[in-house]
């Protein structure tokens, strides 16, 4: 629920246009277009984790797009990565915890036993 709500909001942030997530974004330099990509998919995770048979690859994904921001902070931005880093913390325990969920949804996607 903490994920849902903690990234529901940052993506709601992004996706609605607050003015720190476009000052953060051009402070990046790869345009606006990216800012709409990471809200779009963090308020899908955000959902997808209320669904547990989504909730795995829900934290997975939640798990790399903080990886990527907690880099992003130190390399680019040149600011703390706290924030992404706790975001962090609480999305690898839910995917560790659906791997075996995640793992045999995985087998149905691709068709193996």
């Amino acid at each position: 629920m903490i994920l849902a709500l903690g990234f529901g909001a940052t993506g709601l942030m992004k996706f609605g246009g607050a003015s720190a997530m476009v000052t953060m974004f051009d402070q990046i330099g790869v345009g606006q277009s990216l800012r709409y990509l990471i809200g779009s998919l963090e308020l899908a995770a955000a959902i997808g984790v209320l669904i547990p048979v989504l909730s795995g690859i829900a934290a997975l994904g939640l798990t790399a797009l903080m990886i990527g921001a907690a880099v992003t902070n130190i390399t680019v931005l040149h600011t703390n990565p706290l924030t992404p880093v706790v975001f962090l913390v609480i999305s690898v325990p839910v995917a560790v915890s659906q791997w075996p969920q995640t793992r045999a949804a995985a087998r149905i996607i691709l068709h193996r036993n």
